[in-house]
């Protein structure tokens, strides 16, 4: 070989190894990536059990019964029926001040959930057993229903909404199941029990509910009186049923693909609380032994595997789904926190901290706090505890978790830790600097 055809064959060599080097790189890039797009799932998967997209709308009991039929959301919306709790915060502190029931049905027709009436008759008895059994007053118990609570004439809405159900489902104190023998007023086919339990979206919310609290104040009326629902041996197989959402009927089967989040979700939830609650290790335990079947693999991938390593790599985030009303960090303003000993420990070896990079000395007053709260600056130290009160009643919002609004506000976020008391204030889209308050 010539060596003007050698030189050509080493450069056409090199060319092709850059090509492929390039080609490596790129094909590298995008598996980091993916990798990072699927943990930032994972974690948005997580948020959801704890967030809502739209708030929770209750109706009295006294009021619902006295309206005679299921009534649109938006006819009580004007009627000044609704109570409506806004933040996952709200929630806690409202079911904790009031009984609520959380009802789950199968529609009876295509466009009304109740045409002919007899889901509302049995809601009423429902709540009428639970009233005498818990001794509580029509005014006290709260209901959420489908129609009532849902938006129906805005798609929007009603899409975040559906999007809440499982925090919905979770978080209220009982869950009643409507499925007396009936049939459907469109296709004149039977409506009971076995028909709702094979409704994808009914399975949903049982496994919220099972994922949350078990099967405690778990209760189902299919026939004459309200009783406990998965109670006896027999019915296992409704349970284990419950968990394949995938499996289950939808009107539109695409409507699989909106739930994948939401059930890698309630997955983090079983996983976390399963040395909480009996139920909910059993729960798990199905879910281990039917893995293909709940977690089939054109929805999910791998992700269900992914979220049990995450969790065990991040038990704050574990204990979180085990404790739902601990506070979380906020995931509506850029966060960045300091341990106050670490940051104490940096000051001391700069002197009076002065010097110490993005940390600087103030007194821990109102126009101090007032002015680093206007630069977006996070405050730590036992001091700020004192000047708490009085700047609350300044109007400077204090919130203890992240669904509280603060789109355009800026905010104190509190923490007691071993330490002490750590303080952080801060703005929406700014990246928060230390100070320290002494």
């Amino acid at each position: 070989m010539s060596e003007a055809a050698s030189c050509a064959a080493l450069s056409a060599l090199g060319c092709a190894g850059r090509r492929m080097r390039k080609a490596w790189l790129r094909a590298r890039r995008a598996q980091d990536e993916e990798e990072k797009a699927k943990a930032l799932r994972l974690e948005r998967c997580v948020e959801m059990m704890h967030t809502l997209y739209h708030p929770v709308v209750f109706i009295r009991f006294s009021a619902f019964r006295a309206k005679g039929a299921f009534i649109a959301h938006e006819e009580l919306l004007a009627a000044g029926a609704l109570h409506h709790c806004h933040t996952h915060t709200e929630l806690e502190a409202f079911t904790q001040q009031h009984p609520t029931v959380f009802f789950s049905h199968q529609w009876l027709g295509f466009t009304a959930p109740d045409p002919a009436g007899l889901h509302f008759a049995t809601v009423c008895s429902a709540c009428e057993f639970l009233l005498q059994r818990d001794a509580i007053g029509a005014e006290e118990l709260f209901l959420w229903v489908d129609y009532s609570s849902i938006p129906q004439a805005c798609k929007f809405t009603q899409t975040l909404s559906i999007s809440s159900l499982a925090a919905y489902a979770s978080a209220l104190r009982y869950f009643v199941i409507i499925a007396p023998e009936t049939t459907h007023h469109g296709t004149q086919k039977p409506c009971n029990y076995g028909s709702y339990s094979r409704r994808g979206w009914c399975r949903l919310e049982q496994w919220a509910r099972l994922a949350s609290e078990g099967t405690r104040d778990l209760f189902k009326w299919t026939g004459e009186e309200l009783e406990l629902a998965f109670d006896e041996e027999h019915e296992r197989q409704a349970m284990v049923d419950s968990l394949m959402v995938c499996e289950g009927d939808f009107t539109v089967r695409g409507d699989i693909h909106k739930l994948v989040d939401t059930v890698l979700g309630l997955w983090a939830m079983c996983v976390a609380r399963q040395d909480c609650d009996e139920t909910v290790a059993d729960v798990k335990a199905q879910i281990d032994r039917l893995h293909e079947r709940v977690f089939p693999s054109e929805f999910f991938d791998d992700l269900p595997e992914r979220m049990v390593a995450m969790l065990e790599e991040n038990p704050e985030t574990k204990n979180r789904l085990k404790n739902p009303n601990q506070q979380r960090p906020t995931t509506l303003a850029r966060e960045k926190t300091i341990d106050l000993q670490e940051h104490q420990h940096r000051a001391a070896g700069n002197g009076n901290g002065s010097n110490a990079p993005g940390v600087r000395e103030l007194q821990a007053t109102p126009s101090n706090l007032r002015s680093a709260l206007a630069q977006g600056e996070a405050v730590v130290g036992e001091a700020v505890a004192a000047q708490q009160i009085e700047l609350q009643a300044q109007e400077v919002q204090v919130l203890e978790d992240e669904s509280d609004e603060v789109a355009g506000h800026n905010v104190i976020l509190p923490r007691v830790h071993e330490h002490g008391l750590e303080v952080e204030v801060k703005a929406k889209h700014k990246e928060p600097r230390l100070v320290t308050a002494v």
